[in-house]
């Protein structure tokens, strides 16, 4: 399991950003370095985003890669999805101004063999930062993060609880990143996208914070928010000489049914 490093004040987190190899994403003072993604995962990302930097190609909204960092005040949180949609002017946050506020779209493709199935062990790591000092923001931080929904009370219990809920990747991404995603009122549409099998989780914001959620296994996704489809064929196209996808979990055997022990090798002594 990851272990919480000290908690990071957001300006120290930039910092670190400016120069480490590895990228981490930022939830109120706590920080996780992003583990690397699979050539099925990497093969996929720029699947869809070519595909829909064809589709959207003189319209006003644009598609951005995994480097373009978002932010959400609300839970003063800083996340890097696989895909970015921005519709209009990029907005930038006051505390950083390389990081957006105002995604339309968000896609994260999930190291998962299937959306809804159990999630694979644990590839969260704390990232190499530097111990934040106390400072007077803990109280509002404390106060902030509980008003979103996402932390408890205290600081070694917020962190304690995000990292229950941050067990993988796809976990995370799937729970934490989504309640994070969700608080910001730009955000039309969020896809989870399978690596391994073709299938794909759509949440499409309804009104206000009702959402509908699909899971579909062909044909197209429906992005009402950019007046256009994207095809499964379009999100899985070229994988044939990349690595097979991951085997699925052995299913444990039933309550009810007790291990064979295997036959001795030799010759079968006769009746």
């Amino acid at each position: 399991m990851a272990v919480a490093l000290p908690l990071l004040t957001y300006a120290e987190y930039l910092e670190h950003e400016e120069t480490a190899v590895e990228r981490s994403e930022y939830l109120d003072g706590t920080t996780w370095a992003m583990s690397g993604g699979s050539q099925r995962h990497a093969a996929i990302s720029a699947n869809i985003l070519i595909a829909l930097g064809t589709m959207l190609r003189g319209k006003p909204c644009r598609p951005t890669s995994s480097d373009q960092r978002i932010y959400v005040d609300a839970v003063h949180g800083a996340f890097y999805a696989d895909v970015t949609v921005v519709c209009g002017r990029f907005e930038a946050a006051d505390v950083d101004p390389q990081a957006i506020t105002n995604p339309a779209l968000v896609v994260e493709v999930l190291s998962t063999r299937s959306l809804s199935g159990k999630y694979p062990s644990s590839d969260v790591r704390p990232s190499a930062v530097s111990p934040r000092r106390p400072d007077a923001g803990d109280a509002e931080a404390s106060s902030r993060m509980g008003n979103a929904g996402i932390a408890v009370e205290g600081r070694a219990a917020r962190c304690a609880g995000i990292l229950r809920r941050a067990h993988s990747t796809a976990a995370r991404d799937r729970s934490l990143k989504l309640d994070a995603y969700r608080r910001l009122p730009s955000l039309q549409a969020c896809l989870f996208v399978s690596q391994d099998l073709p299938e794909v989780e759509s949440w499409e914001r309804v009104e206000g914070d009702t959402w509908l959620v699909r899971r579909l296994t062909d044909g197209a996704v429906a992005l009402k928010v950019l007046g256009i489809e994207l095809p499964f064929a379009d999100i899985y196209a070229n994988l044939e000489d990349l690595p097979p996808p991951a085997a699925p979990p052995a299913a444990p055997p039933a309550a009810d049914e007790a291990p064979t022990a295997p036959a001795a090798e030799g010759p079968s002594k006769p009746e």
